[in-house]
């Protein structure tokens, strides 16, 4: 039996750039497939769907904004006779709508029902819908197959998870949608022994050798958990990037480990600059007065700051920007990422939105965090598109990256860097300003 997996392409409009690392899902669910079936990955990012190629099963997984093109694709696979099973975050949470598109869609985690899935497509007779009966213990979980990826094609090849979910409640994340409140963890010598692993296997073919991943939603909440894990991984000699709440950057041991283990880079969500806001998503016991604080923490071992903010949330005005750009340049913010608040369907977020007819569109592929799907507050539609445009062509010019980024000579951090300066300075978007 043939199984054919495939990551659908980015949206339109996102830069064009070598893909930092490959599917996450696609090469754990690959793990999951038993030795009997073929498989081939393909990642549309690399290149267009060969809807010629033989499958007998062809698996789809996307996030909100690639649920169109990932329809389109499953469309046309069913339309060959080649049955479809559907599954991601998307499908998960609006599981009724992407019901006509697939013969089957996998519902949250698929550890536990990957095999009855595989073992009905072989007989002809899947079900509608897989919904695991409860979570999935991260107990003796497969090595991603990273073997089957063109591990060229991408900067970053090596991504793992040591930890899975969040126990916070912001009301814009749907993480807690598949996951709950739940904060799982891998036993870390089943984590060093993958690292191990795959640093043997395949980083001589990476076209940036050495580089982890940890796509963890965030690395180091159980301090003790992390502080073992961080101890366990400075023998293999690694380096890695990661997610952690900047709350937890005055416990100068656990930077201090992390830096030790590898840690290049930590990926903070400051999200807002704006009190009333966080109190609005559930985060109201952040202490903003000490974010310049925490990021100081990290520079002193070391780690670069990837910086994450939301803008257009209804506290927002167009001050709101002006305070992020100083913020950035003031703690030199190495790599800050700007997004549009985006409220995903089945969040708390978008229930409130839609409840109070501010929902501009339900086009999914717009939901990228660059497109307005909303009526701000306190801004025009178009008033804040300027504002927005402005503020990341300031904070991605040249001068400007120069300044923060200084003597950081993470290669990782200047290609993204230049990534988004020709995202902002390179293309047209006059389109979007009037949209």
């Amino acid at each position: 039996m043939r199984l054919k997996l495939i990551a659908p392409q980015y949206a339109e409009g996102r830069e064009k750039l070598k893909d930092v690392f490959p599917h996450m899902a696609l090469a754990y669910l690959a793990g999951l497939t038993p030795p009997e079936w073929e498989i081939v990955i393909h990642n549309e990012g690399q290149g267009s769907v060969d809807f010629d190629q033989p499958a007998d099963v062809v698996g789809i997984s996307c996030y909100t904004y690639l649920a169109p093109r990932a329809y389109l694709i499953a469309n046309e696979y069913r339309r060959r006779g080649i049955p479809v099973v559907m599954g991601g975050i998307h499908p998960s949470t609006m599981t009724e709508e992407a019901l006509p598109h697939a013969d089957a869609v996998v519902v949250g985690e698929a550890e536990l029902v990957w095999r009855e899935v595989l073992d009905d497509a072989k007989k002809g007779t899947l079900k509608r819908i897989y919904r695991a009966p409860h979570l999935c213990d991260l107990t003796h979980l497969p090595t991603p197959r990273f073997d089957l990826f063109n591990l060229s094609e991408y900067l970053n090849a090596f991504t793992m998870f040591t930890t899975r979910g969040c126990p916070f409640n912001c009301s814009y994340c749907s993480i807690s949608l598949l996951y709950g409140k739940t904060y799982r963890k891998r036993p870390i010598e089943e984590v060093i022994r993958e690292a191990r692993f795959i640093k043997e296997a395949y980083m001589s073919k990476s076209s940036f050798p050495g580089l982890f991943f940890f796509i963890d939603d965030n690395i180091w909440i159980d301090i003790e958990y992390a502080k073992e894990l961080f101890r366990r991984l400075i023998p293999l000699t690694i380096s890695w990037i990661s997610q952690g709440s900047i709350s937890f950057c005055d416990d100068r041991e656990l930077l201090e480990l992390a830096a030790k283990s590898g840690c290049q880079s930590i990926e903070c969500g400051f999200e807002t600059l704006h009190p009333g806001n966080l109190v609005e998503v559930n985060k109201g016991g952040v202490d903003l007065s000490r974010y310049a604080e925490m990021v100081k923490n990290l520079h002193r071992v070391g780690i670069s700051v990837q910086g994450t903010f939301m803008v257009g949330m209804t506290h927002d005005e167009v001050s709101s920007l002006e305070n992020i750009f100083e913020f950035v340049t003031d703690n030199k913010i190495e790599y800050p990422n700007i997004f549009i608040s985006t409220p995903f369907p089945g969040t708390e977020y978008y229930k409130r939105l839609d409840n109070e007819n501010r929902i501009l569109s339900k086009d999914w592929s717009k939901y990228d965090f660059r497109h307005l799907v909303f009526k701000p507050h306190k801004m025009t539609p178009k008033g804040f598109k300027q504002a927005y445009l402005e503020l990341n062509r300031k904070i991605f010019s040249k001068e400007c990256i120069e300044q923060r980024v200084g003597n950081c000579n993470h290669f990782w951090m200047e290609h993204v860097n230049r990534g988004k300066h020709k995202l902002f300075y390179d293309n047209d978007w006059s389109e979007w300003l009037n949209e």
